[in-house]
């Protein structure tokens, strides 16, 4: 299926990506401004999110510049890795009323 192709590996589909950004998916900067843990960038921090970045926390799915950019949330300065501290804030983003 064409329209699930996912050539860059970041959890979002070819499709998807282009729908939100066009040619940018490589380049992090260049994505529309998206709240911080909104690592599949639809502009909602929600159960998809907490699943890539379970992915990537768990070694199955290494962590792209854009979900760098997105879910790299603790410590406050980025220390350049998705971790079970970061999964917890996109947790708690995902749960808060």
């Amino acid at each position: 299926d064409p329209n699930s192709t996912d050539s860059d590996g970041d959890g979002l589909t070819d499709t998807e990506e282009a729908a939100v950004c066009g040619s940018c998916a490589a380049d992090p900067n260049a994505w529309p401004e998206y709240d911080d843990g909104d690592l599949n960038a639809d502009g909602n921090v929600d159960a998809g999110d907490y699943l890539i970045a379970t992915r990537i926390v768990m070694g199955q799915l290494a962590a792209t510049p854009v979900h760098l950019a997105h879910g790299d949330l603790y410590p406050a300065s980025p220390d350049g890795a998705i971790t079970l501290s970061d999964l917890i804030l996109i947790q708690q983003a995902v749960l808060a009323p």
